[in-house]
């Protein structure tokens, strides 16, 4: 890069903007254009769709680019699809179309909360543009195959174009940095194995928590790419498991650890950055069974580290369920659909109509913005942006637009205005509502000669399109509240639930295994969610605690049932009236803590279960 080119940039930056999205917006933006003006060519309806398509699909690098792309392509041949089918059940019966919408628009949004990566946002993008198809072909239904085909071309169109060029000048994910971040936290884990042998503490299982779990938030944009990418995170998932494994252990009040053990845990400790393979520890012969657990999980997790542990990773993966936020996906289905369902029965009742433009702004806000940890307040910003948007649109259409003599001077009117883009979306101050912005000006632009409505009809739709964000807003505030203390209180009542089915009897051992690590990392995302809070919450960071330490106990209990041989049956009848004690509720807890002091005055001292119960008094 040119001092020339430096010296105009820090300009800009004294002026606030920032310099990587100054320039990624730039390169954004003359893609966008090149795709309105192709699509313009090719004669389709809509040309500014494509250029729509071109910022939705731009991405910091170049893996994301290219599978957010693909996804975009699927999720919207399956909205089209959907879209078509009902406005033909519409014409049959006008219920059926909002209806149908509703109910396709809350599952898809529902079920892309429960899914990770691109392939969430193709499941909601499937459902809101339905919604684009059907609802803009209310005036003229018997166009609806004509429509589905424009907005199947446009966003051909925007998508091979964003991809195409797009590829050239988005630059590689960094090589090494998902492998580095877990040496790092993996040496952390080590570490805090020889500080709490010198010196017991709970802190060293939070401070660990707390890496793993910001870790752990990231795994999935690390995964999009390729199946490889997709390869590395399984295995990174497994050494997360093992981070974790160690982290819980080190609840254990004290670690009795011989000197040669220390040091052997801290030549690892050292070699942990640059280090090509790791050998396993040995075993100190006429070890507690306790210490031995501790060296069986530093194995686990050095050999996890080991790029070619095909054994480790093969057998740990079928055990590797991950959370699933059921609840929070159950919600946003039914804020999605009622919103949804009310406005369009409104629609029905009245024949207003600006109602149709209204249910399409809602039906993305209701479906992108539910996966938010504060949507409420992410609304203020779209609102902003949309009207500032829509001011921009009616700016065009009646100041600018008079002056263009074809479709094409509208077109290259246009260029001025998505110039602005680059300026909103990189200052500081409009970032957060800069995408906004530019979607609802390029959809209220439709560069037809002559211009097909009047402004009062133009107005009605720009004023409708900000109100979808202004309602959504009282629906995410209202309509089970999505805010971060809820979604942690929602979190950790879901695991509080999940933990009692842990406690079944009968279970097999990879029905534990799977209870386990999907409980873990439910947990995990709760601690993470805690962290962010502007002020901490200390006493959920020791409840989080607590739970872990009970999972850990429940799981110790039911695998010392399944081995016969280690425990007598009278204390196996203590085991399982414990579990059936915490396995319902009403249940008193005065009775379980009894039981379990009894239970450790009968286990031999040194034993696993033993120190658990040590953990969890």
């Amino acid at each position: 890069m040119s001092s020339a080119t430096l010296s105009f940039l820090s300009l800009f930056e004294r002026a606030g903007f920032d310099r990587n999205r100054l320039t990624f917006a730039f390169k954004t933006a003359t893609v966008a254009f090149i795709a309105l003006v192709v699509a313009q060519a090719l004669g389709l309806e809509h040309p500014q769709w494509s250029a729509m398509t071109v910022w939705a699909t731009a991405q910091p690098m170049r893996e994301h680019l290219l599978e957010k792309g693909l996804w975009r392509f699927l999720g919207t041949i399956s909205g089209i699809i959907v879209g078509v089918a009902l406005i033909f059940a519409g014409q049959w019966q006008p219920w059926a179309l909002v209806l149908g919408l509703a109910l396709w628009v809350g599952l898809c949004s529902g079920i892309g909360l429960l899914q990770r990566g691109m392939v969430a946002y193709g499941t909601i993008l499937a459902g809101y543009s339905a919604a684009m198809v059907a609802l803009l072909s209310t005036a003229h239904p018997e166009h609806v195959l004509l429509l589905g085909l424009d907005r199947f071309l446009t966003i051909a169109v925007g998508v091979v174009l964003a991809m195409g060029l797009g590829y050239f000048f988005t630059p590689k994910r960094p090589a090494h940095t998902l492998s580095d971040a877990l040496r790092a936290t993996s040496a952390a884990c080590l570490h805090s194995v020889l500080s709490q042998a010198k010196s017991p503490a709970s802190a060293h299982t939070t401070d660990l928590l707390q890496k793993i779990a910001l870790l752990d938030e990231g795994m999935d944009m690390h995964a999009i790419g390729s199946l490889k990418s997709r390869q590395r995170v399984q295995q990174a998932r497994l050494v997360l498991l093992a981070q974790l494994n160690l982290a819980l252990y080190l609840q254990q009040p004290q670690l009795n650890l011989s000197e040669d053990l220390q040091a052997a845990i801290a030549a690892c400790t050292q070699a942990m950055p640059s280090a090509t393979a790791f050998t396993t520890l040995p075993t100190p012969p006429q070890t507690h069974a306790a210490t031995a657990e501790l060296v069986s999980l530093i194995n686990a997790l050095l050999l996890a580290l080991n790029p070619s542990s095909q054994t480790t990773r093969t057998h740990a993966y079928t055990h590797l369920h991950l959370h699933r936020n059921w609840l929070g996906a159950a919600h946003t289905f039914v804020r999605s659909f009622s919103v949804l369902g009310a406005v369009g029965l409104l629609w029905l009742y009245t024949g207003w109509s600006f109602l149709p433009f209204m249910m399409l702004g809602l039906s993305v806000m209701l479906s992108i913005f539910a996966s938010f940890e504060n949507p409420a307040w992410f609304m203020r910003y779209v609102t902003l942006g949309q009207a500032m948007g829509a001011g921009a649109a009616l700016v065009c259409m009646w100041l600018v637009w008079p002056l263009a003599h074809s479709s094409w001077q509208m077109v290259w009117w246009m260029l001025p205005f998505m110039a602005s883009c680059v300026f909103i979306y990189a200052h500081k101050r409009s970032m957060l509502a800069s995408f906004d912005y530019i979607m609802v000006m390029l959809i209220l632009l439709q560069p037809s000669f002559p211009i097909h409505i009047g402004f009062a009809q133009s107005v009605g739709n720009a004023v409708s399109v900000v109100m979808g964000p202004a309602i959504a807003l009282l629906a995410y505030r209202f309509i089970f509240p999505a805010h971060p203390s809820k979604r942690l209180q929602h979190l950790l009542t879901m695991v509080r639930y999940e933990t009692r089915s842990l406690c079944a009897p009968h279970l097999q051992a990879d029905q534990v295994l799977a209870k386990r690590t999907r409980l873990i990392h439910s947990l995990l995302r709760a601690q993470r969610l805690n962290d962010k809070h502007a002020q901490s919450n200390p006493d959920i960071a020791a409840d989080i605690l607590k739970q872990l330490a009970k999972i850990e106990l429940i799981v110790g209990l039911q695998q010392s049932l399944q081995d016969h041989a280690q425990v007598s049956s009278s204390t196996r009848r203590l085991m399982r009236a414990v579990l059936k004690t915490w396995q319902s509720p009403e249940r008193d807890a005065q009775q379980a803590t009894h039981m379990l002091q009894v239970l450790h005055q009968r286990l031999p001292t040194f034993t696993l279960l033993h120190l658990m119960l040590n953990t969890a008094q």
